[in-house]
């Protein structure tokens, strides 16, 4: 179920964003799937959609100025906002039932593709014969983990969005730094308040974690492995000698207190240390 936020309380009940995908023509279109109920009728009034686009998914209260128009000067603001008339005679993919799909084609000068500062969509309604101070902002859905959600990401090539499936894409390419503009790392972060990383160091040309790395499965590594910052090393520890082996393999044995090392096939040496 949707949150709704109002500057007013609002009499208007729009059931927005069951559907959100884009579909690539001659240009990006996102399509707004809403339900336009005022109190459980069909809306019949003339009213206004507002959307605009933004760097956080979050509204703050510098974003409205007091007369209830977007502050074009928000820190978060992303340049673009654009307002759509709608009545019951819409029929982008009206129904008897007051259903809606509205394309962000509908408003005049939607950004194509959208920047980097531009990724988040807000949604605003009011009756046309109200003032803006009554034009109520849409949170994204209820239920966690997405309750604080008041905007909706845009990504350039997703292809299907809802809230029950969160966010995803078909696309087998994923690009962070579309524009190259990444002066010091390409960061992918993991939760908001967790904040572990994964980065490419563009000076030092590198993948760098933020934490433990676990793998359950085979390493193979084609380049050195260079532990001289490490503040230990593990070996691998057995307390019986392994009945088969590949060469170069080795192991501590806990038993015999000595390491070992896989000479040849299936074939262990003791490693002798030299004072």
């Amino acid at each position: 179920m949707l949150k709704i936020k109002s500057i007013n309380l609002p009499l208007l009940l729009l059931i927005a964003f069951t559907c959100l995908f884009a579909q690539s023509t001659n240009a990006l279109a996102y399509n707004v799937c809403t339900h336009l109920l005022d109190g459980g009728d069909i809306i019949t009034a003339p009213i206004n959609l507002r959307i605009s686009l933004w760097a956080s998914y979050q509204v703050d209260d510098e974003d409205f100025d007091e007369n209830g128009d977007l502050n074009t000067l928000a820190t978060h603001y992303g340049g673009y906002n654009g307002i759509l008339s709608i009545d019951n005679t819409h029929t982008y993919f009206d129904d008897e039932d007051g259903y809606h799909k509205i394309s962000t084609n509908d408003f005049a000068d939607f950004p194509d593709p959208v920047a980097q500062t531009q990724m988040f969509l807000q949604l605003e309604y009011k009756y046309q014969t109200e003032p803006n101070t009554s034009y109520r902002v849409y949170d994204f859905v209820d239920d966690p983990p997405w309750e604080n959600i008041t905007r909706l990401l845009l990504i350039d090539d997703v292809s299907y969005i809802t809230a029950d499936a969160g966010r995803a894409t078909n696309n087998n390419t994923f690009i962070l730094d579309d524009n190259h503009n990444a002066t010091t790392a390409v960061t992918l972060q993991f939760g908001g308040l967790l904040m572990e990383t994964l980065a490419w160091n563009i000076s030092n040309v590198r993948f760098e974690l933020s934490d433990d790395l676990y793998i359950n499965g085979g390493l193979e590594v084609t380049g050195g492995i260079d532990f001289s910052v490490a503040t230990s090393f593990i070996n691998r520890v057995e307390t019986s000698t392994p009945a088969t082996c590949t060469e170069g393999e080795q192991y501590y044995d806990s038993t015999e207190n000595v390491l070992k090392i896989c000479t040849a096939t299936d074939t262990w040496s003791t490693l002798s240390i030299t004072p």
